[in-house]
């Protein structure tokens, strides 16, 4: 019996996870931000596979797509720890220098799961 319910929560826990794409792109000149974009859109098909690395957080949010929406800093900070890629070019002329950087996250697979006020992102590789 107890066995039969493990398996019940850890089925349930699993179709509720959905998997979703996200990419970010961050322009900077001169140390001001000129253009920031942030694009998450939900995955047709979900693959397979187990991320390598979770994160977790409490939050109030119902549904998913809520979470995404109100949470969408918490979820890049995670990403950026792991998946950032800097370039950055610098010239001078005349005694003046002048930078310009951008920060990207290419299109990286999460995983997003709520369960009691918990919000649990996968990350993939």
């Amino acid at each position: 019996m107890v066995r039969q319910i493990g398996k019940l929560i850890l089925f349930a826990s699993i179709a509720c996870a959905e998997d979703y794409y996200v990419t970010y792109k961050l322009y900077t000149d001169n140390f001001m931000i000129q253009n920031e974009s942030i694009q998450i859109s939900k995955a047709m098909v979900a693959k397979g596979g187990r991320p390598f690395k979770y994160v977790t957080f409490v939050s109030n949010q119902e549904s998913v797509e809520d979470l995404i929406f109100y949470e969408k800093e918490r979820i890049i900070n995670a990403l950026l720890q792991h998946y950032a890629v800097v370039k950055s070019q610098t010239t001078t002329a005349n005694y003046t220098a002048k930078t310009n950087t951008h920060l990207y996250i290419y299109p990286t697979r999460i995983k997003v799961e709520i369960n009691n006020g918990l919000a649990k992102i996968g990350l993939f590789q």
